[in-house]
């Protein structure tokens, strides 16, 4: 891998990547970058002027989940194209994408890809009840 590409990645995954064969099977967590457009320059934003705060926030949110949107759309297809299994649409700026090592690591050096992990099992302990 490129330095860069090291970057976007955390130690486990880092890890678990340089100690798999190319075809062995790992699940990750890709984080998206977004667009950039933001903020009054943005189309999504015109409207009257001036706006209320109110106006304004719910102009911002709504411009902001066009973005993610537009930016998550992008992901998946591109990481569809290398053969990756894609889950989930990125409405929260993150995706769980199934897929070799070798095409993992393909996946994690597109642009769109800001960052990525290894997704883990959590397990849940028993709770204990206390004794009588």
């Amino acid at each position: 891998m490129t330095s860069s590409q090291t970057v976007k990645l955390d130690q486990s995954l880092d890890e678990a990547l340089a100690n798999a064969s190319s075809d062995e099977e790992l699940r990750l967590i890709f984080f998206l970058k977004r667009d950039a457009r933001r903020g009054p320059g943005n189309p999504d934003m015109a409207g009257p002027k001036p706006m209320t705060r109110a106006e304004f926030r719910t102009r911002a949110i709504n411009a902001d989940n066009s973005l993610l949107g537009s930016s998550a759309a992008h992901a998946i297809d591109a990481l569809k194209k290398i053969g990756l299994t894609v889950r989930g649409t990125g409405s929260v700026g993150a995706l769980v994408v199934d897929g070799t090592a070798s095409q993992l690591r393909r996946g994690i050096a597109l642009d769109c890809i800001k960052s990525a992990m290894l997704d883990q099992p959590m397990y849940l302990d028993r709770p204990v009840r206390p004794s009588n």
